[in-house]
């Protein structure tokens, strides 16, 4: 073994009472942490398909939380993301937590998610361990949330639809149609998250799906689509609006990523009543991502 790997430090994920704490400081953290504290909160649902591991640079005082699946028990099967939460103003621990510990992988395929800020910090990191990692800006992301089902705007399925939710059969039709699509791997991870989250779809008389959102694998809404024919109806607005409410049934604030030059779906989503997290931008920045998988 590499005597520099050798050394790096072990840490250990956090245990049940441990993450009940944590997720006591992400509660008044909102919404700032409500990216972080979704994963948490899956990582302790024991019915979960798609489990976290949850690890900090210390305890009880810690400063950055990281979380990456546990690939012994995951079943999405398709990357490995690995999500960063840092204190706020404890931005200068992360460079040397990260240095120190073998928490990341870099032999693996990952798409790392954390404040935009410190990218700079995961390409140093990246570096160090013989790897380049390509910063793109456009990457960028706003989070929108919403925390009541009163703020959702009031919406009706147009007409001739029905409302129905997506089946592993439909799996075919989400990888065709999402941007990052396209291959038998991602669409198998695709029909785990129709089989074990929440869905929302229109449907015409003929049973054809035309509209749909589904819930990926750490609580976020997402792969919005509309058939070309059924834009400007109203469809987006209503399935959007519609899994909101499911997650709000059961506890959950429902919450999303969205592109920070995508304009049309930034008002789109104002307009359904979510806001957007003011001060907080996260990066997806992928690693051996898209050759791998």
């Amino acid at each position: 073994m590499d005597k520099d790997k050798a050394e790096k430090k072990l840490a250990n994920p956090l245990n049940s009472r441990e993450l009940t704490q944590l997720l006591e400081y992400m509660e008044n953290d909102l919404p700032r942490s409500l990216y972080m504290m979704t994963a948490i909160q899956n990582s302790q649902n024991k019915s979960s398909k798609f489990p976290n591991l949850i690890y900090t640079d210390s305890w009880p005082s810690f400063s950055v939380v990281i979380s990456k699946p546990d690939k012994m028990k995951n079943e999405a099967g398709y990357h490995y993301l690995l999500m960063l939460y840092v204190v706020p103003d404890k931005k200068e621990k992360v460079l040397d937590f990260l240095q120190n510990s073998a928490i990341i992988d870099w032999s693996e395929s990952m798409v790392l998610v954390c404040p935009s800020p410190l990218c700079h910090v995961l390409a140093e990191v990246a570096k160090v361990n013989g790897v380049n990692l390509v910063l793109n800006a456009e990457e960028d992301c706003h989070i929108f949330y919403t925390s009541n089902e009163e703020s959702l705007l009031k919406t009706a399925i147009p007409d001739s639809l029905t409302e129905g939710v997506l089946s592993a059969e439909h799996s075919h039709q989400v990888n065709s149609e999402w941007k990052f699509g396209g291959t038998e791997r991602k669409r198998t991870y695709i029909q785990s998250l129709i089989e074990n989250l929440p869905t929302v779809a229109l449907f015409t008389t003929q049973g054809q799906c035309i509209a749909y959102m589904i819930t990926n694998e750490h609580g976020g809404m997402g792969m919005l689509y509309v058939t070309p024919e059924h834009r400007g109806k109203g469809c987006a607005k209503y399935v959007i609006t519609t899994l909101a409410k499911k997650h709000l049934q059961v506890g959950h604030n429902p919450f999303l990523y969205i592109e920070t030059d995508n304009e049309a779906s930034l008002l789109l989503h104002l307009k359904c009543g979510f806001q957007m997290i003011e001060n907080l931008r996260v990066r997806f920045v992928p690693h051996r991502f898209h050759q791998d998988i």
